[in-house]
């Protein structure tokens, strides 16, 4: 059994979630490849320090390319990056300040809690991303950790068919009334499951391409956390595509990602 096998067997069977203890052995392999770390506890300083670090050492282009990549593979581990690289690569520099009216310590700014930083199981954040393409881009240490990830990742390539399921997809935003349509619409235009597909739109909305008009955006600068979603969102999904109406895509946004496109 090779690594990535592993990850996705150890956690996950047919009734859903496991909780796997991993020998040292299995362990080592996942060290080996990129697929865990051992269990850390870092502070607010520590987790935003290394998540701006290391998003300001990747290229733009590079995970441009590598979601595209995804899009025709199914390789979701190159899908997840995009979705980390979108709601980090405005943030600046901050001093953690507890948010206001909530019974966590949880940071303003970013929206890191002292329990997102203890003990952190890196092995389930990557079961996550290759299992679903992602699940936690709403937490800096997934975030940081994500393109960690991807900064020692194979080098990939974009085709023509990436380009083509890309404008299926914004099509397909055009014309669905809301978030439950939208993902049942894309089953047409791309090989994926519900969870998948659930997970690629709320990429798209961390890069302000599915979003409402009214919203701010993470593609002109950094929202802090909180101030995202005013009013009531309109599906259980995070900001801003929780906000989403249907029927639209923002074009601006797409140039400023996909200026090829």
């Amino acid at each position: 059994m090779d690594a990535q096998q592993l990850l996705l067997k150890s956690y996950w069977g047919s009734s859903g979630w496991k909780t796997p203890v991993f020998t040292n052995e299995e362990n080592k392999l996942l060290y080996q490849n990129n697929l865990s770390r051992q269990k850390i506890t870092l502070n607010h300083d520590q987790v935003m320090k290394w998540a701006i670090d290391t998003c300001n050492n990747i290229s733009k282009e590079s995970i441009v390319n590598a979601f595209l990549y995804s899009l025709s593979t199914r390789k979701l581990e190159y899908r997840s990056p995009l979705g980390s690289y979108a709601h980090l690569h405005h943030m600046k520099s901050h001093i953690y300040e507890r948010a206001d009216g909530f019974h966590t310590s949880f940071c303003k700014t970013c929206g890191f809690s002292e329990g997102q930083g203890k003990d952190i199981n890196f092995s389930v954040l990557s079961f996550e991303k290759y299992k679903w393409g992602g699940v936690r881009h709403y937490q800096i240490v997934y975030m940081a950790y994500d393109l960690e990830q991807f900064s020692h990742m194979d080098k990939v390539s974009s085709c023509k068919e990436d380009y083509k399921i890309l404008h299926n997809i914004l099509d397909v935003a055009n014309t669905s009334k809301n978030f439950t349509v939208l993902k049942k619409n894309l089953s047409k235009v791309i090989k994926s499951n519900d969870s998948e597909r659930g997970q690629l739109c709320q990429i798209l909305g961390y890069t302000g391409i599915i979003q409402p008009d009214d919203c701010p955006s993470f593609a002109d600068s950094y929202i802090d956390w909180c101030s995202r979603g005013d009013g009531k969102p309109k599906s259980d999904m995070k900001y801003p595509i929780g906000w989403w109406e249907g029927n639209s895509h923002r074009k601006k946004a797409v140039k400023y990602w996909f200026p090829e496109s």
